[in-house]
């Protein structure tokens, strides 16, 4: 099965308020997520301007399908096998500090 659609709707930004790409404007700033990328959660504007959200009962489907999916379900439990490994292989190619002699380490 795959995922469910997302359905979208008139909502206001979640971070300015703003009901309009116009208003968006002069209210939003974008922020830098941890990519380094600028993200404004206000979305695309519709044809007449409108900011437009997915709907809380979207979203609600798209979860349910995450947590209930056999194939997504194992996906996640590939990505977390590969995940735990790595951490692993990196945590022992990465040497621990050593104390300096004499040194007050505490």
């Amino acid at each position: 099965m795959s995922a469910p659609p997302l359905i979208y709707a008139p909502a206001p930004c979640p971070r300015c308020g703003a009901a309009t790409a116009a208003l968006a404007e002069t209210l939003c700033r974008p922020s830098q997520d941890e990519t380094g990328e600028y993200d404004c959660p206000g979305g695309e504007p519709d044809n007449q301007g409108r900011l437009l959200q997915p709907t809380p009962e979207s979203i609600a489907a798209l979860d349910h399908w995450i947590d209930t999916d056999p194939t997504v379900q194992r996906e996640i439990a590939a990505h977390d096998a590969w995940a735990v490994a790595e951490n692993a292989r990196l945590s022992l190619a990465t040497p621990s500090p050593t104390p300096a002699a004499g040194g007050d380490n505490g």
